[in-house]
Formats: C-alpha cells, sequence, structure tokens
C-alpha cells in the first residue's frame, strides 16, 4: 500500500510522535464513525495538533437503540503505517464508546472485509 503512488495520494504524511494511536473498533454495524469526547481531547495531545470539532456530518446518532445528538465533527488521522494515516471525519458523542470505524469510511475508500 505505501508503494503505490495512487493509493499514497490519498494518504496524508502524518508524525505522531512514535506513539501508536490506540482503542479503535471496526463496527460494521455502524453507518457512521464516532467517538467519545475524551479520545479526542487525547488524540489532539498525542498528534500535537489543536482540537477544533467542525460542526457535525450528522446532527443525531442512533446509536445503543436511542438517538444522541453530536457534538461535532473531528478531522483525523489514523496511522497505518509509520509513514501513512488515512484521514477521517469522525462524529464526537458523549458515551463512553472507542473510535468505532464505522460503514462510512468501509464505503468511501472502498475496503471490504473478508473474514472467510
Amino acid at each position: 500500500m505505501e508503494t503505490d503512488p495512487k493509493t499514497a495520494a490519498w494518504l496524508l504524511r502524518r508524525s505522531v510522535r512514535g506513539r501508536a494511536f490506540e482503542r479503535a473498533c471496526l463496527d460494521t454495524g455502524a453507518s457512521s464513525s464516532v467517538v467519545r469526547r475524551e479520545q479526542t481531547e487525547a488524540y489532539a495531545r498525542l498528534s500535537g495538533e489543536r482540537l477544533v470539532l467542525a460542526p457535525p456530518t450528522m446532527k443525531t446518532l442512533l446509536f445503543g437503540g436511542k438517538k444522541h445528538a453530536s457534538m461535532g465533527t473531528l478531522p483525523m488521522h489514523v496511522p497505518l503505517s509509520q509513514a501513512y494515516c488515512l484521514p477521517l471525519l469522525i462524529d464526537v458523542i458523549p458515551l463512553n464508546v472507542p473510535l468505532l470505524i464505522g460503514l462510512d469510511v468501509l464505503d468511501r475508500y472502498g475496503l471490504c472485509i473478508n473474514n472467510v
């Protein structure tokens, strides 16, 4: 992936100061990717970026059978290797959840899951 110039054009180069970004889950049951506020603060400290939330991509999200208001959207770069990161837009919700990568990311990047 890192040597394919077409793929590399979609990815951003990013330094996370030698630390791995942890606690992310692929959630094929989630239509949208979400994260809790505390993890966005940890991400900002790890990446050295200011925490600035954009207007939410979705105003409310159905999670656990209940509607929850998005607090905003965070542009995030999830490391794929030491040289490349995957740019994502993640809605921040007031729930105790890890970074849940949903179907929106799979669709955006044309990814599929093969569990055979």
